[in-house]
């Protein structure tokens, strides 16, 4: 159907509730490699959500679809009208697939289909909802299918369940006295795939003899007593979370931070969870890799799904189920874990230590107890009213922030500092007085220089400076780093450092880079033959460095590392532009 069948355009809608599989179903669709490859001029995974933006939405269709930046010259600021001008005109005359994930609005596919034409082309809409009046809304041919998932039989669950159960050991066969007990506990899954998975993988981290199987089962049927199918289905999952030991509760709940669908890349949520204190140092490793062992126990116990982000390099995107989030923020409310800011709440006090600010900060200073408040995460904001020297973290993320403080230093407690898609230009010299700053992220900001004051941060970990450009083909593309200053090699606890550019410093900056031995990953632009070189000597020298990207000025510079350095990701690129 989504490869054969009419030119005409057809619009699919997988309909089923949360859990059923939806979603997994389509990903399954869009990462198989004959689908790829019949739509491979046009085709883009959009994530909906409610309530949804639809200039966001657009923006992303145009983004993933429009690469080259060519054929969709659109800026960011444009109106809607334009967003869909520009996204209809690409694919007017393109065989594509589109995939609308998590639909709960009727009016969707209203305010949408002017920028997906029905071009008799082959192409294919694939929406996935809860919403049986959505898929309808969609239907607009007698060629658009609405297909209905419904909980799965009880051979399919079985055969899961024992999957995930079993998948250490007894050859994924369940041993014969667990077998009555374990078909029990597969019944009071409902045939949810979500759900059957989640414990089954809690089940696998338990001894196998009936005393234990018994205690779930018993925990199970008193989940069943709830009226709510809903509630019923969260108290159900929320036994995987009082399961956990003490030490990942709190890395899990961080999931609910975030805004529904967020896809977060595995060393943010490291760097988080160790400026938030959450990671216990362990003999031998380092804070970093005892995280990476929480999150490969969150995985593994079908709590949190790992997706490869689009961007190699950046490490993998985790996420959690919709269903799972709604579990994640109820008890992030009943051990007063964080608390999201909305109009609807504005009379209310927060006592919560981490603040979700989403909108407007307007109002929050005076109802925010700054004393107990440590973390503040800011998304899509419209204005940067709102700090406190108490904080530990501060995340913003594409708000208008144009300067920061000068007394930006007296954040004393700051460990984790994010400015990433913001447009500050200049960091203040007050940093230098940040000396618990473990983090600083100011990505796809307008920052190119950074001030001689950032060498007198001595705890340091990580520091992210680079801009990608997405219109670029090569994913490696990225349009600008920043300079440093000399002095830098007393950073000498850091891990990350991209990306540098090296034209303003030049040998004598590679030479002092031979001082960061605890680096991991490397980012160096604008190199030549001649700072390549003195660069080799410092890499030579850094004995935990795991990933690698660098980049010269001219095309006839050819950097000769693949042969040079045994490394987990090296990137090389031959050219650079910048935008001045």
């Amino acid at each position: 159907m989504l490869i054969e069948g009419a030119s005409t355009r057809l619009i699919i809608s997988l309909v089923g509730e949360g859990g059923i599989g939806k979603t997994t179903l389509a990903k399954n669709v869009h990462n198989d490699e004959v689908v790829k490859r019949h739509f491979e001029l046009a085709s883009a995974w959009i994530t909906v959500s409610q309530p949804y933006n639809l200039t966001k939405v657009l923006m992303e269709m145009k983004r993933q679809l429009c690469k080259s930046g060519a054929d969709c010259l659109v800026e960011e600021n444009n109106a809607i009208e334009q967003l869909i001008e520009c996204v209809r005109t690409y694919l007017q005359t393109k065989r594509y697939v589109i995939f609308l994930d998590d639909v709960w609005d009727e009016n969707f596919w209203d305010d949408t289909k002017l920028a997906l034409p029905n071009n008799n082309e082959g192409s294919r809409i694939i929406v996935t909802t809860r919403n049986a009046a959505v898929a309808d809304s969609c239907r607009e041919t007698p060629y658009d299918v609405v297909q209905n998932l419904n909980p799965w039989s009880q051979t399919l669950a079985w055969e899961l369940f024992c999957k995930k159960a079993f998948k250490y050991e007894f050859q994924g066969n369940c041993p014969q006295e667990l077998v009555q007990l374990s078909i029990e506990i597969v019944r009071r899954c409902q045939g949810l795939p979500l759900v059957i998975a989640t414990i089954a993988s809690l089940l696998s981290t338990k001894e196998k003899v009936e005393s234990e199987w018994r205690k779930v089962l018993d925990d199970l049927n008193s989940k069943v007593e709830i009226n709510s199918q809903f509630s019923r289905i969260q108290k159900i999952l929320s036994l995987s979370y009082y399961d956990l030991p003490y030490s990942l509760r709190s890395c899990f709940l961080c999931f609910g931070i975030f805004p529904e669908d967020y896809s977060i890349s595995d060393e943010r949520l490291f760097r988080l969870w160790i400026a938030e204190g959450f990671i216990k140092a362990k003999v031998g490793k380092t804070l970093e890799e005892v995280a990476e062992e929480y999150l490969s126990e969150l995985t593994k116990r079908s709590l949190v799904a790992c997706d490869q982000l689009k961007i190699i390099g950046l490490g993998n995107g985790f996420r959690v189920h919709d269903l799972m989030r709604d579990v994640i923020l109820s008890l992030a409310y009943d051990v007063c874990f964080c608390h999201t800011w909305d109009k609807k709440r504005s009379k209310s006090r927060v006592r919560d230590r981490r603040l979700i600010i989403s909108g407007s900060t307007k109002d929050v200073l005076d109802n925010v107890e700054s004393s107990v408040v440590r973390s503040v995460f800011l998304f899509d904001l419209d204005d940067d009213q709102f700090v406190s020297n108490s904080f530990m973290v501060l995340e913003v993320e594409n708000a208008p922030v144009d300067t920061l403080p000068k007394e930006l230093g007296k954040l004393f407690c700051l460990k984790y500092l994010s400015l990433r898609n913001t447009r500050v230009k200049v960091l203040p010299k007050s940093i230098n007085k940040l000396h618990n700053l473990e983090s600083l992220d100011i990505r796809d900001s307008l920052i190119r220089k950074l001030p001689k004051a950032i060498n007198e941060l001595a705890n340091l970990r990580h520091l992210l400076a680079y801009r990608h450009n997405h219109r670029a083909q090569n994913i490696f593309y990225f349009d600008r780093g920043v300079t440093i200053e000399e002095g830098f090699g007393r950073l000498d606890v850091l891990q990350t450092l991209t990306l540098v550019e090296a034209d303003i410093g030049g040998a004598s900056l590679m030479k002092e880079l031979e001082k960061l031995t605890n680096l991991r990953w490397l980012g160096i632009s604008k190199l030549t033959k001649e700072i390549w070189r003195a660069l080799c000597a410092s890499i030579g020298k850094m004995n935990h460095l795991k990933r690698l990207f660098l980049s010269s000025i001219n095309e006839s510079d050819v950097l000769d590392i693949y042969n040079t350095f045994h490394l987990h990701l090296i990137s090389c690129t031959n050219s650079y532009s910048s935008d001045g």
